[in-house]
């Protein structure tokens, strides 16, 4: 529940409090939505939401408890926080499928894979674009919910996003021998993706089944989405590196896709 410094707050019931509190601290996070890009000081967001410093401060204080807002160490100034830092403003699902599905389309006829896009939704992540291999017919479903550890696309999704690695239980579930059983080697297999800017899965959700994965930049800055590829017979790894050709297209598609999304 939201705290406030605000007396008069506290004394009012506490259902009505409660809105009141809600509504502060909404108004509070749509003057930081738009803040220059060092922050703001507290007069100054006290001033804009038409509150007392003191009860800004306890509604500040609240939010970046909860990682809604953050204060900058050397200013102390205060920014929005990473959980919704952009995010409501960046482009949807819908977005994303419109931007991707025409190179989805491209790569699985010219590679002969399957392809997806997926995108994060709340501490999932989940398809909402795929073109099944060639020949093959139909086509991964449109919102299923990808494995964060076992898919070259999660671990992309793990590898970029800030808030999904504590979604990942403790012990991780085995679907075959080959399943990362340990949360330090997929710890590694993050670090390893963020510097090379790729993941792959080399049978590790399904016998037989190798996938690689690259991630899609919104503005040059923020991870917003992934592409990955999927093939049953086709050489997509060798020696735990992707096949090179179909690597340096897909970051193509990603540049592409990123690039169509930029005025959004």
């Amino acid at each position: 529940m939201l705290r406030t410094a605000d007396p008069a707050v506290r004394h009012l019931p506490s259902g009505r409090s409660r809105i009141q509190a809600v509504a502060r601290a909404g108004h509070i996070l749509r003057v930081l939505a738009l803040a220059p890009a060092d922050g703001m000081p507290l007069r100054e967001v006290a001033a804009s939401v038409g509150l007392a410093k003191s009860t800004t401060h306890g509604i500040i204080t609240t939010l970046i408890d909860d990682g809604l807002a953050r204060q900058d160490r050397t200013t102390g100034k205060y920014l929005l926080g990473e959980v919704v830092s952009r995010r409501a403003l960046r482009p949807g699902g819908s977005v994303v499928r419109a931007a991707a599905l025409k190179w989805c389309d491209a790569l699985a006829a010219r590679f002969g894979v399957s392809m997806m896009a997926t995108v994060q939704l709340g501490l999932r992540v989940v398809t909402v674009y795929g073109v099944a291999k060639p020949g093959v017919g139909g086509e991964p479903s449109v919102g299923r919910e990808i494995s964060l550890h076992a898919s070259a696309a999660g671990k992309i999704h793990l590898a970029f996003s800030t808030d999904l690695l504590h979604a990942v239980p403790r012990e991780l579930p085995s679907f075959t021998s080959r399943t990362l059983a340990r949360r330090v080697d997929l710890v590694d297999q993050l670090d390893a993706a963020r510097r090379l800017g790729w993941a792959i899965s080399d049978q590790e959700r399904r016998w037989g089944v190798t996938a690689l994965a690259v991630p899609v930049w919104w503005r040059n800055s923020e991870f917003l989405c992934s592409l990955s590829a999927e093939s049953a017979d086709q050489p997509m790894i060798t020696g735990g590196s992707p096949n090179q050709a179909l690597l340096s297209a897909m970051k193509a598609a990603a540049a592409d896709v990123a690039t169509s999304m930029d005025d959004y």
